[in-house]
């Protein structure tokens, strides 16, 4: 078996549909596992700057898997 040059797990961020640009900083936002249903979801928004800092966060905390990342309600 062939080893890999990449050593590394994924994280993959997924940001709610709206997605605004000039949103205000909150400095907080809600992690959901995308296994759950998602309906839920599709009402959800968060600011370019929130969704950063969850970003961030998923590097230093070491995430691993596949997140819904929204607005802190």
């Amino acid at each position: 078996m062939e080893k890999s040059f990449f050593n590394h797990t994924w994280t993959y961020l997924i940001p709610p549909p709206v997605y605004v640009a000039e949103g205000v900083r909150t400095g907080s936002y809600n992690r959901y596992s995308s296994a759950q249903k998602e309906d839920f979801f599709l009402s959800k928004s968060i600011s370019y700057v929130d969704f950063a800092l969850a970003v961030v966060d998923a590097v230093r905390e070491e995430w691993q898997g596949v997140y819904l990342i929204a607005e802190k309600e």
